[in-house]
Parts: structure tokens; sequence; C-alpha cells
């Protein structure tokens, strides 16, 4: 490494090593539903993108990027217009979010008392799960226009929005991953989209440290016009 790669990474180093340890000292202030675990993901995964964007490690390679946050990846091809179903799940740590592909740590919203109802400040949506350990099933449907009510056969149904600058909304999982199998944007140009989820198992998953039955998730997301 020469001098001024030395000038630069070393500082970086420094930099996000107090990031990490003011995180995990914060963790509980900063968010009810982050662990000290949620909060090093999300670092780790900006720290990958800060040293790879000036020259201090090299370009992480698959295996490195599933490790972390896929945060240094490429952006996926631009999908076009149309139906989109993406479908998958596993452990959620408590919560999942809908945002653009964050380039610094995110300042998520605050939720309500209960932890209930879905916390949106325009630019990220947060759901807390049933349980903090649980698994969960997740469907998200991109729509060409509204649906033309929701669907029945489930406990809760919720309904807010999101917007995207970048025309990438992801889905994440609490340790700041993607599911594989939600892997792609949930959107296809920037814009607000409306955002309708609809939950079973939920409820009695409350309270509890992992399931007591199966949680499940429809997510449908649509331009609003």
């Amino acid at each position: 490494m020469t001098r001024s790669h030395l000038d630069t990474c070393s500082p970086l180093a420094s930099s996000v090593k107090a990031l990490g340890d003011l995180c995990s000292q914060s963790a509980s202030r900063l968010h009810p539903r982050l662990s000290d675990q949620a909060l090093t993901a999300w670092v780790a995964g900006l720290a990958v993108a800060a040293a790879v964007t000036a020259g201090c490690a090299h370009t992480p390679s698959e295996a490195e990027q599933s490790a972390t946050t896929p945060m240094a990846t490429e952006h996926s091809e631009r999908k076009t217009e149309g139906r989109n179903v993406q479908r998958d799940g596993g452990e959620s740590d408590g919560h999942f979010t809908i945002m653009d592909e964050p380039t610094a740590l995110p300042r998520f919203p605050l939720l309500p008392d209960d932890c209930s109802a879905p916390a949106s400040d325009g630019k990220i949506i947060f759901v807390c799960a049933g349980a903090q350990y649980g698994e969960i099933s997740v469907t998200v449907e991109t729509l060409p226009a509204p649906p033309a009510q929701p669907e029945t056969g489930w406990q809760e149904v919720f309904d807010t929005h999101v917007t995207s600058t970048t025309g990438d909304l992801y889905l994440w999982t609490g340790m700041a991953t993607r599911f594989p199998g939600i892997s792609e944007p949930l959107t296809y140009k920037p814009g607000t989209y409306q955002v309708r989820i609809h939950i079973n198992g939920r409820l009695e998953n409350r309270g509890w440290p992992t399931n007591v039955t199966d949680e499940t998730y429809l997510i449908q997301i649509w331009e609003h016009k």
C-alpha cells in the first residue's frame, strides 16, 4: 500500500470503527427493534462500500457480498413496467424494511408504541415481525396498476407509501440482507409508490422469542399516479 493509500485508508478504518462502536453502544436508543447485530451488519456493508470506493480494498467477491449487506453490488438491470412476483422467506430478525439501497446508516422512522402498524417517513417503510427471531414467508407483487381491493383471508392489512429516488426499492431483512428470492428491485423507476401489506400469523407470534405459528406476508406495490 502506498503512502497516499495509507493517508486515505487509515482515517477511513478509524472512522468505520468509531461508527461501529457508537452503534453498539446506542442500539436500544436508536431504535427499539434494532439489535446490536443488525446495526453491525449495516455498518459492515457500508464499510465494504466505502473501502472499495476509496480504493482501500478490492471489489468484494460474491461470497463476501453474501456475508454482508449487498450495498457494494451493482444495481440489477431495470425491469420493464408490468406485474412481477418475488417470493421467499427466512429469519427476519424482528423486522424488515422497504427502501432504496442506502449510502449511509439508515435513519429509520419511529415506530408506534405497540409496534403494530408499519412506520413510514416517506423514504423507508419499517415493519415489525411478530417474534424477534421468528421466520417469515413473504410474497411481493409489483403491479402495473392499483389492485381492485385488498385480498381476502388476511388478519391484518395496512396501506402506506414510500418514495424511491433511484427507482430501485428493495426489501431488506433485519440483518441488512435481502432474501435470495426477493433480491431484485421492487420498482422500475423513481417515484412514489403505494404499498399494501397483508399479514397472517403475526398477532399470534407477538411477544414470543420465536414463532408459535407460521407468519406470512403479501406485499403489493404500485406506482402512485
